[in-house]
């Protein structure tokens, strides 16, 4: 059981809930942008959002790629190394050039145990074209030669996937293949990631035989909790289930019945701007992981503010509850 690199809330957790740690063995951390794409997608903006929430096993939620930078990752990977010291530690990466991704391996050189290629990104930042297919069997040779440690490939419904595709994949020398149930689509520039549990039965029963097939040990995103994972589950056919937001219950009280329309872009917020909320929806404010949200600041009676020590902007309460919205406090002069 691990912590899968589509994840953009609970690794940022990892040195405040330790709870987080218990049964995982392989964290996988997200891919960063490289400084070129990070002009994009590193900013202050949400990281997740909600279209529906009905219960832990029935939702559809929207995640932001690319959202994290390297500096933040290499923290990241120092508090997992700490906290965590059971677990094998991967870095997740995704570029459309080798010179990019070589220069991320020489960042993580001795930091990781292992590299995760997420190629279903790889394929929007390749501009979605024809020869992808061998662009990226190249690629993972390349990086399976550079690599100081294992390289394992990430597949998703965003690859133009076939059998063929995946027994050169194999032969290119990774380690293991990671299937992820997670569409990747763009809205211009912006990059969008879907959850959905019911997704994810349906894409772990449609690659369950090909995954029993492969010579190479296989994992599995799933977006069903653990719990609720029967033991004739099809996601037990692989050798290792990940999860992200499967786990956000057990750290957030999203209100049943919750969400809002999936967005066209991630809406940028300057500093100092934070999540407010109606006390009539305290219920709701208490669905933020961090627990941020405090009594009304002057001025702002009746409403509930993100103290901004607490809020990471990552996007969870603007999209579940009903009269969240961003604000900024200003002091009196």
């Amino acid at each position: 059981m691990g912590l899968s690199s589509d994840d953009v809330l609970l690794h940022r957790l990892i040195a405040e809930r330790g709870e987080l740690l218990e049964g995982l063995g392989l964290l996988v951390l997200p891919a960063a942008p490289d400084a070129e794409l990070a002009a994009d997608h590193v900013r202050r903006a949400p990281r997740i959002h909600y279209v529906y929430y009905k219960s832990p096993s029935d939702y559809l939620a929207l995640t932001r790629p690319l959202s994290t930078e390297l500096r933040v990752i290499l923290e990241l990977l120092s508090v997992a190394r700490s906290k965590c010291p059971q677990c094998k530690l991967f870095a997740s990466l995704a570029s459309d050039r080798v010179s990019k991704l070589e220069s991320f391996l020489r960042s993580l050189a001795g930091r990781v145990d292992g590299y995760e290629v997420d190629l279903g990104l790889m394929f929007h930042l390749y501009g979605r074209r024809r020869g992808f297919e061998a662009f990226a069997v190249d690629l993972l040779e390349e990086l399976v030669h550079r690599a100081d440690r294992p390289v394992v490939a990430k597949l998703s419904p965003s690859v133009p996937m076939s059998d063929d595709f995946v027994r050169l994949i194999v032969e290119t020398g990774v380690s293991a293949i990671i299937f992820s149930p997670h569409i990747i689509y763009s809205v211009g520039r912006e990059l969008f990631r879907v959850h959905s549990p019911l997704l994810s039965r349906v894409f772990s029963y449609a690659w369950a035989q090909l995954a029993a097939g492969l010579s190479l040990p296989t994992a599995y995103i799933s977006d069903i909790p653990p719990d609720e994972l029967g033991e004739l589950d099809p996601s037990r056919a692989y050798d290792v289930i990940l999860y992200d937001t499967a786990l956000i219950p057990r750290i957030s009280r999203i209100p049943p019945g919750s969400g809002s329309p999936p967005p066209l872009r991630w809406a940028s917020a300057d500093e100092g701007v934070y999540p407010v909320v109606s006390a009539e929806e305290e219920d709701c404010a208490k669905s933020c992981p961090r627990e941020a949200f405090e009594k009304a600041a002057p001025g702002w009676k009746g409403h509930l503010f993100a103290i901004s020590s607490r809020c990471d902007l990552c996007g969870l309460c603007l999209s579940v509850c009903r009269t969240a919205r961003l604000a900024q406090i200003l002091a009196p002069e």
